[in-house]
């Protein structure tokens, strides 16, 4: 299954590479740039301590935001988009919050403590960003993601890719030690 969808993803990007047009860019366009861009910078500007933290901090928070449904029942005259801003709001002021309670704990001492390469830094900044893009679209309704490609909904949106991202940024976090040499 891992096969066929790498197979998928390469077959998807080359064709959508085909038929890129930088003069009439698209919400993929978007959002594969700023993918790149964040991941690139939020690596570099917070560190391997910091991005371990907010990755728990986005599980913990995806947690708590999809079991609220009892929340989300209070406010009923919502419509579908205004519900999706709610509950992406919520989410990104969940991970805030989370944040600074672990990063004020030693919860992760033995997790992040240690010191790292370079390149620890760049897979847990790409990594941390898929992540992140992949639970807020969670949270949009089905409608307005239709705006995305093929190529986004593989990789970010489809119950899959949150999976792969999931999956991903916990090996991250259990294999990416400190080498002891």
């Amino acid at each position: 299954m891992l096969t066929l969808f790498a197979v998928n993803i390469i077959d998807n990007t080359s064709n959508l590479l085909n038929k890129v047009n930088l003069s009439n860019p698209t919400w993929d366009i978007f959002l594969v740039l700023f993918f790149i861009t964040f991941a690139f910078f939020y690596g570099l500007f917070l560190g391997r301590d910091r991005i371990v933290q907010i990755i728990i901090s986005i599980f913990f928070s995806y947690v708590l935001v999809m079991n609220m449904s009892f929340l989300f029942n209070l406010f009923t005259k919502l419509t579908p988009s205004g519900m999706s801003i709610l509950k992406v709001t919520l989410f990104a002021l969940l991970i805030f919050i989370n944040y600074f309670f672990i990063a004020k704990k030693s919860l992760l001492s033995s997790i992040s403590s240690r010191a790292s390469s370079w390149w620890h830094v760049v897979i847990y900044s790409v990594i941390h960003t898929g992540l992140l893009i992949s639970l807020a679209f969670c949270f949009i309704n089905s409608e307005n993601l239709e705006v995305f490609g093929k190529v986004s909904k593989m990789l970010f949106i489809t119950p899959q890719a949150v999976f792969i991202w999931g999956l991903l940024s916990v090996f991250s976090l259990i294999f990416l030690k400190k080498s002891d040499y």
